[in-house]
Parts: C-alpha cells; structure tokens; sequence
C-alpha cells in the first residue's frame, strides 16, 4: 500500500515566516541605512563647525539630536505639527515610486504637488462660506483630482507622441511654478503683503492632533498644552 507523502508544493509555516522577515528586511534596510547615513553625515558636520574640545563637539552632536527629537516626536502636538510637514511629501515621494516601479520617471511630483495645493487653496478662498464638512472633504478631492489630470497630460504626451516623460514633466513644473507665484501675486494676493494670499478660513483647515484629542479624549483624559491655550 502506497503511504501518503505531505504536499511539497505547500511552504510550511516557518518558511513563510522566513519569507516573510527577508521581506520586511529588504523594505527597512534601505530607508534605515539613509537614515543612518543622514545622521552620520550630521554629527561629521556638527563635529567640524562646532567650538571647543572633541568633547564639546561630540556633546553638541548629542545635544542637537535630542532636540531634533523633542521637536518633532516629543510630544503630540510637535508630532502633529511633523505630520503636518511630512503627510504631503511623503504621498508625493509615493507618487515617484510607484511611477518608478512601472518603469516611468516621475520628475514632475513637484509640480504635480504645486497644481494640488493651488487648487486645495482656491477652493478653500472662493468658498469661504460653505461649512467644513463639505469644504475640507471637497478641497482634498478636487487637489488629488487636479495632481492627477496634471500628472495625466505627461502620460497622454508619452502614450500618444512619444515625449519623454522626464522633459515633459520638468517643463510642466515650472509651468506649474510659474501659474501659482502669478496666482499669489496677483489676483489672490492679500492686500498690503507680498507672495502670500489671504489666509483660509478656519473651518477650510484640518485640526491639529493636539487639538483634535482635546476635543475628544481630552474630555475624560488629560488635556496637551497646545499654542494659545
């Protein structure tokens, strides 16, 4: 009698586990070596501009690291206030590597992240009446939307001409460039001040972390400290 064999075609489950840690160290081990990189490169440059001793120089690396850290991720307002930075840079560093991945070079995300807040800005100017459950919703679809037909007009050139996306995509980001300086300068320009509009209503902005937890579990917890408070 012929005795069963265990299905080879099936992985057990410490090979997918394997698998799945070769994984995730090739996704990490790149963004953590620049990172570690960065750093490097910083404490070099603080150890050779800085004063005094070796010593005094490797204290002040430590000390303007930890002050990079407590302004960014001390707490959860200097957190929100990162996030706020970082969000759209890292959506627009997505939209290179996914182009990147397709075999495409996407050097126009500048431009495409320019169209997208130009339009996020005017909507939220022109329809400064309407509440914010429709406005906010509506700025970021319509700033995604407008990244996109943007980013479109250099796959229509590559699809049906052939242009190169690289120089199409540089060129429209100085179009791009060139549309909003006029825009701030010119028609939404605020009165008496130079390369800035008027400023966006309240209910046109996201709320910051620390604010938005004090609305909610800040009732029962703890309040954060947060500027004006």
């Amino acid at each position: 009698m012929a005795v069963p064999t265990a299905n080879r075609g099936t992985p057990s489950s410490t090979s997918k586990l394997a698998l799945w840690t070769h994984k995730l160290q090739m996704a990490l081990g790149g963004p953590l070596f620049a990172v570690l990189l960065a750093l490097i490169a910083g404490s070099i440059i603080i150890i050779i501009t800085s004063p005094g001793s070796i010593v005094d120089r490797f204290t002040s690396v430590m000390a303007a690291y930890q002050n990079l850290y407590a302004g960014s991720f001390g707490n959860l307002q200097s957190t929100s206030y990162s996030l706020v930075e970082v969000t759209a840079l890292i959506f627009t560093g997505l939209s290179v590597a996914i182009a990147f991945r397709a075999g495409l070079f996407n050097i126009g995300a500048a431009g495409q992240l320019t169209v997208g807040a130009v339009t996020a800005g005017l909507i939220g100017i022109e329809l400064s009446t309407w509440p914010g459950w429709i406005l906010v919703p509506l700025m970021i679809i319509a700033s995604a939307l407008a990244g996109a037909v943007w980013g479109g007009i250099v796959g229509a050139l590559k699809a049906w001409r052939g242009a190169h996306e690289v120089v199409t995509t540089i060129m429209l980001n100085w179009v791009a460039f060139f549309v909003a300086q006029y825009l701030i300068d010119g028609p939404f320009q605020a009165p008496r001040l130079s390369q800035q509009t008027v400023p966006l209503p309240p209910q046109a902005t996201l709320p910051s972390i620390a604010v938005l937890y004090n609305q909610t579990l800040g009732t029962f917890l703890p309040q954060i400290d947060t500027p004006g408070s």
